[in-house]
């Protein structure tokens, strides 16, 4: 690596930047401390409240990417100049997934319980529907007591009468 400082061509000019640096030292301060920090990036763009407003705004013509954050509409649009002179302007969307309310089940188990809950369900319904066919054959059947026990009686009571005379 060669020193600057033992290099018989830099030191006339070297010796200038001496004197230089003598006659404006606010200039040779400020360089000192600019060569030690390494260059910020920062971002471009502002918030914005629709494409058309992302669309509309200015922007430099260096190529660097301008980034508009349109927080109403959950998007982010990107605008920047391409090599011929033409505007590029892509749009981001925020897509938020649907939480299910229900708890999730485990695969291997999640037919199982499927199957014992079909098979629970259709055991209650035939219970009832057994319940249903008992209560309609039982007012059947008291139908059919209550006429015979009517005709038992009436020809009970022409019995007595018949006897009785």
């Amino acid at each position: 690596m060669p020193y600057p400082y033992n290099n018989p061509y830099m030191q006339p000019t070297q010796m200038r930047l001496n004197q230089m640096e003598q006659q404006f030292p606010q200039f040779a301060q400020g360089y000192q401390n600019f060569q030690g920090y390494p260059q910020q990036m920062s971002i471009k763009g502002r918030p914005v409240s629709s494409y058309d407003e992302a669309k509309a705004s200015m922007i430099d013509l260096d190529g660097s990417v301008f980034i508009f954050p349109d927080y109403g509409n959950n998007k982010i649009y990107t605008k920047q100049i391409n090599l011929d002179g033409t505007a590029t302007i892509n749009t981001y969307t925020l897509d938020t997934p649907v939480q299910s309310q229900a708890a999730p089940v485990k695969s291997s188990n999640s037919s199982q319980n499927t199957l014992d809950l079909i098979n629970n369900l259709q055991s209650q319904i035939n219970t009832i529907k057994g319940q249903i066919d008992n209560l309609q054959t039982g007012r059947g059947e008291k139908n059919a007591e209550s006429v015979h026990a009517n005709d038992a009686g009436s020809k009970h009571d022409e019995k007595s009468r018949s006897n009785n005379k």
